[in-house]
């Protein structure tokens, strides 16, 4: 972590694949990364992160950004939730509505972002996921500047961003 941040990154994304979701469901991931090698195993590991990244005053991300869950992993999912919230993560990255909409009923104060799966392919979606809480936006990869020029005008008071590589993301 600290390499990362001395090497010039100014926020951290991670993801946490425990054993007992891993298990549970070998076929689904919960960030899309469900090979294991790219995540933290435990919510310790991302707790020393958190707190080595916040020593620094870096922002931890944690990505939920799965496309969507099914109704027998939300209890789980939710834990998480839970638990990324005590440690103290920054944001929660997310994909998946139905997830955004329980977040809304729950009493947590961690910042929500919209990953690139939430296809906001232009303003109205960006406005949407606003108005139910998102304080930021991952813009689809395929967009072009135009594109992405016409959603900035059109919404100004949520944050945007976007990846330079247009295919999947190597972290």
């Amino acid at each position: 972590i600290e390499k990362v941040i001395q090497a010039g990154a100014e926020e951290l994304y991670c993801g946490v694949l425990t054993p007992d979701w891993h298990n549970k469901y070998i076929a689904g991931s919960i960030n899309r990364r469900p090979g294991g090698g790219e995540n933290f195993t435990t919510f310790d590991e991302l707790q020393s992160c958190v707190a080595i990244a916040h020593s620094y005053a870096v922002p931890v991300f944690l990505t939920l950004n799965e496309h969507y869950y099914t109704q027998n992993q939300y209890p789980l999912i939710l834990s998480f939730v839970e638990k990324a919230a005590d440690i103290g993560v920054d944001a929660l990255l997310i994909s998946d509505l139905g997830l955004l909409l329980t977040l809304q009923h729950m009493d947590i104060k961690t910042m929500i972002f919209i990953s690139t799966g939430g296809t906001a392919f232009n303003s109205e979606t960006v406005k949407f996921y606003r108005d139910l809480g998102a304080s930021r936006v991952i813009l689809p990869r395929h967009l072009t500047i135009d594109e992405i020029r016409d959603i900035r005008t059109n919404v100004s008071d949520i944050e945007l961003e976007t990846f330079i590589l247009t295919s999947r993301c190597p972290n």
